[in-house]
């Protein structure tokens, strides 16, 4: 593959000094006649003059840098300057249609909807992510209760350069730096009166807190067979440490993120009724998706949100427009923050009520078609 042909495939960046430096390389790596006749075919779009104008007087200032180009832009042959101009703003990708900026966040909870029956990524739904993000500047990522721990694996193959809404909004993560970003921290004399209502009623919930760009989750006491494997599962990422060693539960400088817990439904919700009664936070109570005689329980700063997240990210990255997917109760308050909300068949109820379309199964790449399609309905 040649060095043009690489570069062909980039994401579009309107950075006129970037891609002035990549068209002065273009010709003096000797493949002019292949930059001519690639950029030819790809220049599909008119500019305007004024445009034209513009670009020209800027190349004009580095000739006298560039006998190379000088000679070149003496040839009458206007196609020289087409790949210039092409390589100052954008290539468009081999479809032959130019590569579009979005302006619609897409946003999917990944348990029960992005994920499919075994909660892995289909290989059907990474093609067509990969394709959306990279070919036609789709901008997508996830909201989910999941830490860092298992988001990024099981994200490793898709491209999107987003942050992952993480942990129900408590935090982002931004894979690049590999840091936490927007921490929503629990005030200590709150996440105190949390565990004493957990101990009144005989439970021990796993507390997390961050430590630097890992997460460390405690946990007192015996587990139950869930908790096991469910910590057994998670052992050994290098985002997340389990600290279960511990005799009681200890005062720590490591603020607590997220208080969390796994039990039978009737038994944990005793436990959110009194919770939600007494405290300031944000508590989502809700069944296993794998198990409906499985209660899982996940207690949060007041506020947070995967909506009040989604809202943030879309700010800091210029969409205008949210189209968000999901499957189960703690995606409520996220579909009810998007223009689109969009729940998957396998849904449940309460989730389809507050949806304005239903789509095909978790099962079936859902998501990612959807988003497909959707991108070709806006013209994105």
């Amino acid at each position: 593959m040649t060095f043009l042909q690489k570069i062909s495939q980039f994401r579009p960046i309107f950075n006129p000094n970037l891609w002035f430096s990549l068209g002065i390389l273009v010709l003096m790596a000797n493949e002019v006649e292949a930059a001519v006749v690639v950029a030819h075919r790809r220049c599909t779009t008119r500019r305007t003059n004024r445009k034209y104008i513009w670009f020209f007087s800027h190349l004009a200032l580095t000739l006298p840098l560039c006998g190379e180009i000088r000679r070149h832009l003496n040839n009458k042959n206007k196609r020289v300057y087409f790949v210039l101009f092409s390589v100052c703003t954008n290539f468009v990708p081999s479809n032959h249609s130019r590569m579009a900026r979005t302006t619609t966040l897409y946003v999917s909870d990944l348990d029960g909807t992005l994920l499919d029956a075994n909660s892995q990524l289909s290989p059907e739904s990474i093609a067509t992510l990969n394709h959306l993000i990279t070919r036609q500047g789709a901008l997508f990522t996830v909201a989910t209760a999941r830490t860092p721990a298992t988001v990024v694996p099981l994200l490793q193959q898709v491209r999107t350069t987003l942050p992952f809404v993480v942990m129900a909004g408590a935090a982002m993560w931004d894979n690049a730096s590999r840091t936490l970003l927007h921490v929503q921290k629990i005030d200590p004399e709150i996440e105190r009166a949390i565990v004493a209502i957990y101990e009144r009623h005989g439970l021990q919930p796993f507390i997390y807190r961050q430590h630097g760009h890992v997460l460390h989750a405690h946990h007192v006491g015996a587990m139950s067979a869930s908790e096991e494997a469910f910590v057994a599962q998670r052992q050994g990422s290098p985002y997340k440490r389990f600290l279960l060693d511990a005799p009681a539960y200890e005062p720590s400088p490591d603020p607590a993120m997220l208080i969390f817990s796994m039990n039978d439904y009737g038994r944990l919700e005793q436990v959110y009724r009194e919770v939600v009664a007494t405290t300031p936070c944000e508590a989502m109570f809700y069944h296993d998706i794998f198990d409906p005689h499985e209660g899982l329980l996940e207690i949060y700063r007041k506020g947070t949100t995967k909506a009040a997240a989604i809202r943030r990210l879309a700010q800091e990255v210029g969409a205008t427009r949210i189209v968000a997917f999901g499957d189960n109760r703690n995606d409520i308050a996220m579909l009810q923050a998007a223009d689109v909300a969009v729940a998957v068949e396998n849904a449940v109820p309460e989730v389809k009520a507050v949806a304005h379309s239903v789509i095909g199964p978790n099962t079936a790449h859902s998501v990612a078609r959807y988003i497909e399609r959707d991108l070709e309905t806006q013209g994105e």
